[in-house]
């Protein structure tokens, strides 16, 4: 891969920071021109985890929230959608839940609930997330206790 050099900046490099956690993910982009002046020594570049969180999220059923604008200026969508698909825009707000604790709030009866369980993550916009009681701390805490081995730590990883 090829990066265009930046007139004034050159390679214009930056630390990566991983977008949940905030913390730096090890890694030097090459921003060059594509980064319009001088970029800062640490920026977030994309959405994917570092190593921590992504061990994190393995540990139950993540759930991202989501709006459906972007919630700063030239923030990047989740991923690209088609014409006729709005995209999601994550807040920096997650949870983690067990799978038993997914089946308590969500059900273990719908597709919805189903289709999460199967795929051990889900987009969440902030209206459901209150409705399903997410923004609770103390359902938040007692669903992903951290003294019960098969359920993970609390991930909210509000910004």
């Amino acid at each position: 891969m090829s990066v265009l050099l930046h007139k004034e900046h050159g390679l214009n490099p930056t630390v990566n920071v991983c977008f949940f956690c905030n913390e730096d993910k090890g890694e030097v982009v090459l921003l060059g021109r594509a980064y319009k002046g001088k970029a800062p020594m640490r920026m977030i570049t994309d959405y994917v985890p570092c190593e921590e969180c992504q061990e994190k999220f393995s540990q139950g059923v993540l759930f991202i929230e989501v709006t459906r604008s972007p919630n700063t200026p030239d923030q990047p969508p989740l991923y690209r959608g088609d014409l006729y698909q709005s995209v999601p825009y994550p807040t920096g707000r997650y949870w983690v839940l067990s799978k038993d604790a997914v089946r308590r709030i969500i059900g273990n009866d719908s597709d919805t609930g189903q289709k999460i369980l199967k795929k051990s993550k889900a987009l969440i916009d902030p209206e459901t997330a209150e409705q399903l009681g997410l923004y609770n701390e103390s359902i938040t805490k007692r669903e992903t206790s951290k003294n019960n081995p098969d359920e993970p730590e609390p991930g909210s990883g509000s910004k």
